[in-house]
């Protein structure tokens, strides 16, 4: 009598053709983030709540910590700029994709590391922040983060390219990068909170958007629902940090920021790689022994 074995092989994300298999699950998951991003923007730009906050948190960092704003902030932030380290950077997410065997979801996370920048600096000219009256507030629009959109944008497109054991190896020391670089951004005076938070909303929903064209399992009901979920609790991140922000000190402001972009970087990783997992399901062969 045989003995019928179920092995479990991943079905690879290169070929020819993408299957259809998943789709449902990613584009819930990047409306999910989209809707999340609009909150955010109307959370924190068009109430007089989320102005404060912004203020609250960029007149106590950028303006109580100048040895900061004049040194480790700016030389950080400036380095990023540069064409080389751009360049090397999105040459690291499609070498990845090489390397790990997956040449399409390589190319797909370099689209990702790119277009979340690209999209970025072409919202901010687009959308406004309007004068509602709030003392010290800029009309100035900065939403979402250029320079966060670069570091979250290029995560996630590592996220992509790699092969999934690989990426909790990648996923973690990249939370702190990202972290360090947002909160530089603040500390220095170039951006808002809210424009960290918008900039990983982005790119989330780019790399759902990206991951349509590489090849997935085919998702089940319970992904779908997954999936939703973690969308609506990134989505739950900007009235909770309103709410808890709000009620502390000022002097208390740098700490605030720190652990509000950290909680940010790290729900937004998890939660990309919490829907990458989703779809990634694996087929069943039976092979007679």
């Amino acid at each position: 009598m045989d003995v019928i074995e179920h092995r479990r092989r991943p079905i690879p994300w290169h070929g020819d053709r993408a299957s259809t298999g998943g789709r449902r699950e990613l584009l819930i998951g990047a409306l999910a983030y989209l809707l999340a991003f609009a909150v955010t923007y109307l959370a924190f730009v068009y109430t007089e709540a989320g102005q404060r906050l912004d203020g609250q948190l960029l007149s106590g960092t950028a303006n109580g910590t100048q040895g900061t704003r004049d040194g480790i902030a700016d030389r950080l932030l400036g380095s990023m700029s540069h064409p080389l380290v751009i360049g090397l950077a999105l040459a690291a997410v499609l070498l990845l994709g090489l390397v790990s065997r997956r040449p399409r979801a390589g190319f797909l996370g370099l689209g990702v590391a790119a277009g979340t920048v690209l999209l970025a600096e072409g919202l901010k000219e687009v959308l406004t922040r309007p004068e509602i009256g709030v003392s010290g507030s800029s009309t100035h629009n900065s939403f979402p983060g250029g320079h966060t959109s670069a570091a979250i944008g290029v995560t996630l497109g590592l996220l992509l390219a790699a092969a999934p054991r690989a990426r909790i190896w990648i996923a973690v020391p990249a939370t702190v990068a990202v972290t360090f670089i947002a909160s530089a951004t603040t500390m220095a005076g170039w951006h808002r909170i809210s424009d960290t938070i918008g900039a990983c909303l982005l790119a989330a929903a780019l790399c759902c958007l990206a991951a349509l064209g590489v090849r997935a399992g085919k998702g089940t009901g319970r992904d779908t629902a997954l999936t939703a979920g973690h969308g609506m609790f990134v989505l739950a991140t900007p009235p909770l940090i309103l709410l808890a922000v709000s009620a502390l000190p000022a002097e208390y402001s740098t700490i605030t920021l720190v652990l509000g972009t950290a909680v940010t970087v790290a729900l937004t990783i998890a939660s990309v790689l919490a829907t990458l997992r989703c779809v990634e399901t694996t087929a069943t062969s039976r092979i007679p022994r």
